[in-house]
């Protein structure tokens, strides 16, 4: 079964995931995640493309299985160079859904590595939404670097290296952290 729908594509009934699977497809504009996310604006990014959501369910009982894939460019700034550059953002993911009243377990019990990609939902129907923007939110490079060779900027006047190479290394010699150690001796106790 596919569809693809304007109003609340993020939102599936159990019911329509049937033996076969569901199948969901959809695009977000570029600022749904900042109208759906306070939080977003104090994230140093912007998307340079609408984002685009393909989801794959599958059923056994009470409990779904998602297979998802997110793509879209995000503009970030370079923390080296502190330009702006583009750079494409794919996330893939795999949940397992379940009631939520599995999620009254216990407090003093083991956790295997398949409880982490659990997400637990009420009701009839299952509101991905909040999932979806965490996926996102979580790939975000939060180191971001134009290129691997970013050379950043000159700590004395600022000018970007990866441009052309900056005169105040050539006039005054390069800065170390060492610089006040080179006329150092050390006294030896005899």
């Amino acid at each position: 079964m596919k569809r693809s729908k304007t109003a609340h594509e993020l939102c599936v009934a159990l019911d329509e995931i049937g033996e076969s699977g569901y199948h969901l497809s959809c695009r977000k504009a570029q600022g749904w995640v900042a109208d759906n996310l306070p939080e977003a604006k104090n994230i140093d990014c912007s998307f340079a493309d609408d984002i685009g959501i393909e989801l794959d369910f599958f059923r056994t009982g009470a409990t779904a299985v998602v297979r998802g894939s997110i793509t879209t460019a995000v503009k970030l700034r370079c923390v080296r160079c502190l330009e702006d550059f583009n750079t494409p953002l794919t996330v893939l993911f795999h949940y397992s859904l379940c009631p939520a009243e599995e999620a009254d377990l216990p407090l003093e019990m083991e956790i295997h590595r398949e409880d982490f990609d659990v997400y637990y939902y009420s009701g009839a129907v299952i509101d991905l939404a909040p999932l979806i923007i965490e996926q996102i939110v979580l790939h975000i490079p939060s180191y971001p670097l134009c290129q691997v060779s970013c050379r950043g900027i000159c700590q004395r006047c600022g000018a970007n290296v990866n441009h052309a190479p900056c005169h105040c290394v050539q006039d005054e010699g390069p800065v170390s952290q060492f610089a006040a150690l080179k006329d150092f001796s050390p006294q030896q106790k005899t």
